[in-house]
């Protein structure tokens, strides 16, 4: 009897998310953005949702992004993110340099922690 309570209760707390690791939104980002930069088109769509994912096929992400993203030139460095909450959204700004100029990469996730946009801004080039 004691086997069975200790079994639904190890049950009830996994379903809970207890002993499982909390995702961190801004390594979820830093994930999602690696993905785009290294062009692994297929991967990065995996963490959109299914709206985004209707939007952002690996078609468009590889040829309209990806070509808009070697426009930039060679990857530099990749700041720190600026973390905001709005809602139950997370929008996480990462600074990007590139050889010929700098950008701001803005990744959006839902409360699940996935990608529902990205947005590229102009950076500041007095980084």
């Amino acid at each position: 009897m004691r086997l069975r309570r200790f079994v639904f209760s190890a049950v009830l707390l996994s379903s809970l998310g207890f002993g499982q690791p909390a995702r961190d939104p801004a390594a979820v980002g830093r994930n999602a953005l690696d993905l785009l930069l290294a062009g692994k088109y297929a991967e990065f769509n995996a963490t959109l949702t299914d709206a985004a994912k209707e939007l952002l096929t690996t078609e468009f992400l590889r040829d309209r992004v990806g070509g808009e993203l070697k426009g930039f030139g060679t990857l530099g460095a990749i700041g720190q993110p600026v973390f905001v909450q709005e809602g139950k959204n997370s929008n996480l700004t990462f600074p990007v340099r590139f050889s010929e100029t700098s950008v701001n990469i803005v990744i959006t996730l839902n409360d699940s922690l996935q990608v529902s946009a990205f947005h590229l801004h102009p950076g500041n080039r007095s980084e």
